[in-house]
Formats: structure tokens, sequence, C-alpha cells
């Protein structure tokens, strides 16, 4: 895989920008109650634009899977604004994916898969083609009538994704959808997520604590500090081409991970300063 040039980098950058972002994070600070001091997490600003995959990783505790249920307005801000919006004009379809996956153990996969589709505008036609489709996807065809206490972890992590790309959403929230499986099913769940979002292109936010996975799914890698929680890095992992095994040994890769973990562990030995953005190049 051929390097990017400097120019080429920036024009990625400039692109991803151009337009009004999905997601806007203004100043936002968390907190466990509104009386307790110091807040553990923020101020926190962030822009994520249409389409775009933001990883987000920290040490444990840091707050990354509060930062997703401030997004989903689970929990708010004392300080600071949330705001979620979409240039079509629509509502926003979300869809969110968690480390424990949240299926009907006595439905079967395929209508665990189908389940969103319930309540829709889709007709039961197209329901039945996107329900197909999505099982050849996962490659659990064969398994459509088993109930989900039948099959394994891995295997329901890849209904959970089935079922919440089923309906294409406009934002797609991942917390940790990887993290109970051993390392060769995430890797294999990593790298057909990452076709799928490829494909689909939705607004994603990926919490993980793996590195290689949030290089691997992520456009852009956002590194929080221990608490009291703020950015220290908001890495570029530039667009080239498909991104397959061969990516964990492309020198993009490896001097994103390189700086990942020199930011994890200037964190651990010293405060952070102000957040750097730059380019794995």
């Amino acid at each position: 895989m051929s390097r990017l040039s400097p120019s080429q980098i920036e024009t990625q950058r400039q692109t991803h920008h151009a337009s009004a972002p999905v997601i806007s994070l203004r100043n936002i600070v968390l907190n466990y109650e509104t009386n307790c001091s110091p807040p553990f997490f923020g101020p926190l600003t962030l822009d994520i634009q249409s389409g775009e995959t933001v990883s987000v990783l920290g040490p444990s505790g840091c707050g990354k899977s509060s930062l997703l249920m401030a997004i989903l307005g689970e929990i708010q801000p004392v300080q600071g604004s949330v705001e979620i919006s979409n240039q079509s004009g629509e509502s926003i379809n979300t869809s969110v994916v968690f480390q424990q996956n949240t299926l009907f153990e006595w439905l079967t996969v395929s209508k665990n898969i189908q389940y969103p589709m319930t309540i829709s505008e889709f007709t039961k036609s197209e329901v039945n083609r996107r329900v197909n489709h999505w099982l050849v996807r996962i490659g659990l065809a064969n398994d459509s009538k088993k109930r989900i206490s039948e099959i394994s972890g891995g295997m329901a992590q890849r209904v959970a994704m089935a079922r919440a790309l089923i309906r294409e959403p406009h934002l797609l929230l991942l917390d940790e959808p990887f993290g109970l499986l051993d390392e060769l099913s995430r890797q294999d769940l990593g790298l057909m997520l990452r076709g799928f979002l490829s494909e689909l292109k939705p607004t994603t936010i990926l919490v993980t604590h793996s590195i290689d996975e949030a290089i691997l799914l992520g456009d852009r890698v956002l590194v929080l500090s221990k608490q009291p929680t703020k950015p220290i890095l908001d890495l570029v992992i530039p667009r080239q081409g498909p991104r397959g095994p061969e990516f964990y040994v492309d020198p993009i890769f490896i001097e994103a991970r390189s700086k990942v973990l020199q930011a994890l562990e200037k964190d651990k030995s010293k405060s952070t300063g102000p957040i750097s953005r730059i380019s794995s190049q």
C-alpha cells in the first residue's frame, strides 16, 4: 500500500470537515453527581462528520461509555451541549451495539435480525430480503433457525451487528462490541465490521480498549486521559483503500499505533496538555 503525501492527507481532512457535523459536542463536562467536584470528564469539544468513524480509546473508568450515553441523551452534561443533526431534515436513525449483547435468547437468529424491522415502513418482501442478505453477510445463513442460546458468543455478536445495521442507520454507536470475545474472533469481526462501515458509511463512534481495533476501524482515533478525563490525542488515520489483514503490517498502521502508545504512556506519568490534532503520517 503506497503512502499518501501530506497534501493528500490535508485534502482528506478538509473533505471530512467541509459540511456541518452530524455530532457536535461543545465543551461538555460529565459528572456522577451535579454537586460533585471536580467533574470526572471534560471539557471536550468534538465534531464528527457524516460517514466518519471515530474510535475512542482511554484507560478503564475514564468515561468512554459515559460519553456514548451523553450522545444518546441518557445522561445530561453538567456543562456544554450535545447536538445531533441530519442534513436531510429527517429524524436520526440510530443503532447501538453493546459489549453484552441485548439479543432475545428465546428467538431465532433470523427473528433477532428482523426485530428492528417489526414496526417499519418496509414491505414484508423487503424485510425478508434484508434479513436474508444479512444472514449471508455475517455467515449464518445455515444457522438462521437456531436460538441465540444455541450459538457461540462470536456468532451472537455477528447477529447483534446485523440487527444494528439492517435498517442502515445514520448513526451507529458501538460500546466495546467485541470486548468479551477471544482475540481471533475479535480480529475476524473487526475486519467484517470494517467492510460494513465502508459500504454503508454510517456516522460511527466506537468505544474500545483495543488500540489495533481502534486504528483498523477508525478514520480518527480520539485518545482520552485518565481521570479527570481530557482528550490527549486526535489522530487522523488516512483513508487509503480497503483495510484487510495486511493493514496490520502497513506503515500507516504501525506509525499510528506508536503514536497512540506514546500518548497513553505519557498520560501515565504526567498531567495532560492541550489536545493535539495530527495525522498518522
